[in-house]
């Protein structure tokens, strides 16, 4: 599993449409592993490799973000998800919030 790649690559390098490009980013990221885990490449049976724009076509996930978007200061620990509504309750009476998108996510 490799995170964080980015969803905008600069067209002269490639572009996460393309397979051979996807197929050409897990084959180095295997060499990178090899490097601290020998073997590792010859070990694998099987390999799905899911692109930042695979995730947002496939999963509605915007710009393939697992976390549903990035974080910024107002929206951490009591902000979460938003200020008065860290502890889950609602303003809707009987409705509470959970889940990656709540504190403490």
């Amino acid at each position: 599993n490799a995170e964080y790649m980015g969803y905008n690559v600069d067209p002269k390098i490639g572009n996460w449409a393309d397979p051979a490009f996807k197929e050409q980013f897990a084959n180095r990221v295997f060499r990178i592993i090899d490097e601290f885990a020998p073997n590792f490449s010859s070990s694998v049976i099987g390999r799905d490799i899911l692109s930042p724009l695979d995730l947002e076509r496939i999963f509605g996930l915007h710009k393939g973000n697992i976390f549903h978007g990035s974080l910024s200061l107002h929206q951490l620990g009591f902000a979460r998800p938003a200020p008065g509504y860290s502890h889950y309750r609602s303003p809707l009476k009987g409705l509470y919030m959970c889940g990656s998108g709540t504190h403490p996510g």
